[in-house]
């Protein structure tokens, strides 16, 4: 299901990266456009159930490696639209900001 889920997910996001229209998409890509209409509005349902469900908070867990000691001054920021500042004592790696990423297009 995951699979499924991340297969339909990074259509959609081509889609509006694009700026393609979903039936011009579907067309080159080989794709029902009913199909990528139901993900579309099955993905947004689920981001709208799981963001009541935690007031909009995402979870995120981070890699052993870049928990920093509390008197450590992080050298890396990440800033999150105007709202939230992320600190690491490391930069964390590429696939964790990507999953990151998808969590916080989820979420919105």
């Amino acid at each position: 299901m995951i699979e499924r889920v991340a297969r339909w997910s990074a259509h959609l996001a081509a889609i509006e990266q694009e700026g393609i229209t979903t039936r011009a998409y579907a067309r080159r890509e080989g794709l029902s456009v009913a199909a990528l209409y139901y993900w579309r509005r099955a993905l947004k349902e689920s981001a709208r159930l799981s963001e009541a469900k935690t007031g909009g908070f995402v979870a995120v867990a981070l890699p052993a490696e870049m928990k920093a000691e509390p008197e450590q001054a992080p050298p890396c920021r990440v800033r999150i639209r105007d709202a939230v500042t992320l600190e690491f004592p490391a930069m964390p790696p590429a696939e964790w900001v990507a999953a990151l990423c998808v969590s916080l297009a989820g979420a919105r």
